[in-house]
């Protein structure tokens, strides 16, 4: 791995994940969704709710125009003095502690927590990395949180519906 250099210094880790799960959705999948869809369209119209129904409609073609594409690769890394997510970097000053949920099989994730309540969360998938190394690594900056050892809900719930 060539070590890259950043404003925030010497490239200390890194690797690439998919920007979101490619995952495969069956016909019955697609089917209950679409019945779902409609359902919900249908009573939008029936209560006069049109602000609604444009909503549903908005989602349906975002979400289907989303499963027609595969994710793109992004870089993640762990420099001297901060993170990089793709083009973004975050100092270590931006970010109040991260944990790491390893279940192998299920999830297998870091989780940045910044200070700022405008961005809550940063999830990090591991892919092949070790998370002893980046544990060991990402302690002599930031604040490892012990008692959070799973994933924020709307993680959980968003990998269960495979949104």
């Amino acid at each position: 791995m060539a070590e890259q250099t950043s404003k925030l210094g010497e490239k200390l880790l890194g690797w690439e994940f998919p920007e979101y799960p490619d995952r495969e959705r069956s016909v019955g999948s697609w089917l209950a969704l679409g019945v779902v869809g409609v359902v919900l369209f249908i009573i939008a119209l029936a209560t006069s709710n049109f602000l609604f129904a444009v909503i549903l409609i908005l989602v349906g073609i975002i979400y289907f125009m989303q499963a027609r594409n595969h994710p793109r690769l992004v870089k993640f890394g762990v420099h001297e003095d901060g993170i990089t997510l793709g083009d973004d970097e975050y100092r270590f000053e931006e970010i109040d502690r991260f944990w790491i949920v390893y279940k192998p099989g299920k999830i297998q994730n870091i989780f940045f927590h910044f200070k700022s309540n405008l961005r809550p969360y940063l999830s990090i998938p591991l892919e092949d990395t070790n998370p002893l190394r980046i544990r060991d690594m990402l302690r002599r900056y930031l604040f490892e949180d012990l008692e959070r050892e799973e994933e924020p809900v709307t993680e959980e719930i968003a990998r269960e519906l495979k949104i």
